[in-house]
């Protein structure tokens, strides 16, 4: 009896994690790759009732290419992928690494996000990416997001137990300033063993109510719109205002969808970067890749990979114009606290998330505020000049920089300065 009771545990087990060791696949594809790649889907939820995978893609620090290797003061990063419904695998082969795809070919970035850290992606929500559900209901709120991704971490760490008590960080860019502030609070508050360090977020989406009033002032400022248009977009902006005093989330984001929906002269320009033209190429080569090796990777062949799932941004409509602040400010008391944006970012501008920090109600922000900037550097791997990144403010465990010359994918513009941030980050 006890021995079928231990068979059945295994095989519990077994039904939980599925993994692949990827090194020597991607040894083939490019020789200069020095560390231990793995795939693989974790079933969350109840298993008997349904399948809930969530695809990962674990990346080991740079030289290091086995998991024995890893030591108990290494960095390890959970990076959580925006949207909502974004794909983490299209950071991971795009817009972060360590991967590119050009013309088939795979290809190292120059700067290394796993230069200093362990990494690991995982597409999020059901639906994005190679992740997928048998349940008939789409997630649409980030507390259930964050709830799954708890769940994760559960049967991960229990697998991975090389995993458990090194220093341990959240960090993603875009609506993973919802995402991420909430995961990392549930990490705080659960018993998972993880030594919890911080979270490190680019253009964080985490509070609507401060950061959608500053739209029309942005525009203006570039010099992108007249004054007919900048009263048109302020009308809406108040309509978005009053809806969401009144915690009417789903009449805001529907009402008016979209500032820039309604807007005739954005299809000359790019709301991720105010200086970026619409019709600059976009390679979207990494798709073909991650297809191609669907087998490889251990996908159901009916599952197909989704970089940007719209149902799910239309699921979280409600949750888009709903607060995380206060995640933020329990942070603060918990660990390291950055925060970053590009210069050039209309999409999450810079003055939203600076109107945003100031709503923070923690002592350490209030001294921050006191602080001087100062500028940045980064040295030019091609060239080895240094070069001017940005500006920084910091006191104590909380920071912000600005990006110059970088928009909305600020990794994706200005690689070397988001290299040199995450550096700071993990350093101070």
């Amino acid at each position: 009896m006890i021995y079928l009771i231990i068979i059945f545990l295994l095989s519990f087990n077994c039904q939980k994690i599925e993994s692949r060791d990827q090194t020597q696949f991607y040894k083939r594809l490019n020789e200069n790759v020095n560390f231990y790649c793995e795939t693989g889907y974790i079933n969350v939820d109840d298993v008997t009732k349904s399948e809930n995978k969530l695809f990962y893609h674990l990346f080991l620090k740079q030289g290091i290419e086995s998991l024995e290797h890893i030591k108990k003061d290494d960095n390890f990063l959970l990076w959580i992928p925006g949207g909502p419904g974004s794909a983490a695998m299209k950071y991971a082969f795009k817009y972060t690494g360590p991967f590119k795809v050009k013309e088939g070919k795979l290809i190292l970035w120059d700067y290394l996000i796993n230069e200093f850290s362990h990494v690991l992606y995982i597409d999020m929500p059901f639906g994005s990416g190679f992740s997928y559900s048998t349940k008939k209901d789409v997630v649409n709120n980030t507390e259930e997001a964050a709830n799954y991704i708890l769940q994760f971490m559960e049967i991960f760490l229990d697998s991975h137990k090389m995993f458990q008590m090194i220093n341990f960080h959240v960090v993603g860019i875009s609506y993973a300033g919802h995402f991420v502030p909430r995961i990392a609070k549930k990490i705080v508050n659960s018993n998972l063993d993880l030594n919890y360090r911080g979270v490190f977020i680019g253009g964080s989406w985490t509070e609507a109510l401060s950061q959608y009033r500053n739209q029309a002032t942005t525009l203006i400022s570039y010099g992108l719109i007249d004054q007919y248009r900048f009263d048109f977009i302020r009308k809406i902006e108040a309509i978005q205002q009053n809806l969401m005093m009144e915690e009417k989330y789903y009449e805001a984001a529907t009402s008016t969808i979209d500032i820039t929906f309604d807007l005739d002269f954005l299809e000359y320009f790019d709301p991720d970067n105010v200086y970026k033209h619409t019709n600059d190429p976009n390679d979207n080569s990494y798709i073909q890749f991650l297809i191609g090796n669907k087998q490889q990777y251990g996908i159901p062949s009916n599952i197909a990979f989704n970089p940007s799932n719209f149902t799910i941004l239309q699921a979280f409509y409600a949750d888009t114009y709903m607060s995380y602040l206060s995640d933020i400010e329990l942070l603060l008391h918990k660990g390291k606290v950055m925060l970053y944006n590009g210069q050039f970012d209309y999409n999450i501008s810079p003055a939203g998330v600076q109107i945003m920090i100031n709503n923070i109600r923690n002592e350490i922000v209030q001294l921050w505020k006191k602080e001087k900037k100062n500028q940045f550097y980064y040295k030019d791997k091609s060239t080895q000049e240094l070069m001017i990144g940005g500006t920084i403010k910091q006191y104590k465990n909380f920071a912000f920089a600005i990006v110059y010359q970088a928009g909305h994918l600020t990794q994706l513009d200005q690689p070397g300065s988001a290299y040199q941030l995450l550096k700071q980050y993990l350093d101070f």
